[in-house]
């Protein structure tokens, strides 16, 4: 990846996996981070930087992508790039029986007929003027900004995902906030 752009800053992903060589499940989800992390960094406002993120694996307990996703976030706004806003992940699966749960662990993955894990934008606080509050009449963080699926599931099964992410990702996105009205204040009486 050429690592410069006169116009605006790259994003370069890195996923390194708990042990091994990376293969091509790792290239695709470096693939995914990337693209998602584009939406939400202001790359213009840094032309001819190289923004690195480097994902290192620890442990897979299950929902892998949605919890990298959210920590790529999370240390995106500790190292005070500047952001249009943030993003929510979440993973869900459906059984055989077409039943869809949030969140699930490694072993309920493996028994999942289809696994699919959203990022949804989080609502902007920013009030940066090229960036529209609503595409087509609905609002920006009603959108989703990325759909990875595994394994085969009914129209009626992926939209029922589709719901049961994003009222999820509202919980995720207050934390989130939350997470970062608590550091910066505790930055700010440390001080």
């Amino acid at each position: 990846m050429k690592k410069e752009n006169a116009e605006r800053a790259i994003i370069e992903v890195v996923w390194r996996a708990k042990s091994g060589l990376s293969g091509s499940y790792e290239k695709d989800a470096e693939v995914v981070v990337r693209r998602s992390l584009e939406y939400i960094i202001l790359t213009a406002l840094h032309p001819n930087t190289a923004i690195s993120v480097i994902l290192q694996v620890i442990n897979d307990d299950g929902s892998l992508l949605a919890c990298a996703m959210n920590a790529a976030c999370a240390a995106l706004v500790d190292a005070g790039i500047p952001l249009n806003g943030l993003l929510s992940a979440v993973s869900c699966g459906v059984t055989h029986d077409g039943q869809v749960f949030l969140d699930p662990t490694k072993p309920e993955e493996q028994k999942c007929k289809a696994y699919v894990s959203f990022v949804f934008p989080s609502r902007r606080l920013s009030a940066v003027p090229e960036l529209p509050a609503d595409v087509d009449g609905e609002p920006v963080e009603y959108g989703i900004l990325t759909s990875v699926t595994r394994g085969a599931m009914e129209v009626e099964e992926y939209f029922s995902c589709v719901e049961n992410c994003r009222a999820a990702a509202a919980k995720v996105s207050e934390f989130s906030r939350s997470s970062i009205e608590q550091s910066l204040k505790g930055n700010r009486d440390g001080c």
